[in-house]
């Protein structure tokens, strides 16, 4: 299943979040009746990542977005962006670092424990991971001589 609209970033007050895409209460339903909790969102065909639709407790429901994401697309509070949303196929709802999966590879007992783990556990430490090899990999570049040739 797949949907694609446009909506506004839009902001809401919450010390935990602000910016958000709200979705069509539509296309919302219609996932819901097929039992879709989470998604693959793109963003104008740049920014691609797992997502769930969060619900605001008004019968409102929206994806959030984040800053980073919000840079790369130049999108501003107000603006517009085209979004698609399909179901995401992924066994916890979060894409596997390569480096994660060849460990896992390596050893079936930590394979085992982690799913065993709830979805929600495993993206968890899957984002957690996934953002601590990735600044080491910068930190290694930026100190190494191989910087300059990339």
């Amino acid at each position: 299943m797949k949907a694609t609209f446009k909506a506004k970033l839009c902001t809401m007050e919450s010390p935990l979040w602000n910016l958000h895409i709200p979705v069509p209460d539509k296309i919302y339903q219609e996932f819901k009746k097929a039992g879709i909790k989470r998604v693959v969102v793109r963003y104008k065909e740049m920014v691609e990542r797992p997502a769930a639709s969060m619900g605001k407790g008004d019968g409102s429901f929206y994806l959030m977005i984040n800053k980073a994401e919000t840079k790369k697309l130049k999108l501003e509070i107000g603006e517009s962006v085209e979004v698609s949303i399909e179901k995401d196929e992924s066994t916890c709802g979060m894409l596997m670092p390569e480096e994660i999966q060849e460990l896992m590879d390596q050893y079936p007992e930590a394979n085992k424990h982690f799913h065993d783990l709830k979805p929600r556990v495993q993206r968890s430490l899957l984002y957690m991971l996934g953002k601590k090899s990735q600044s080491k990999v910068k930190n290694v570049l930026k100190n190494s001589s191989l910087s300059a040739t990339i």
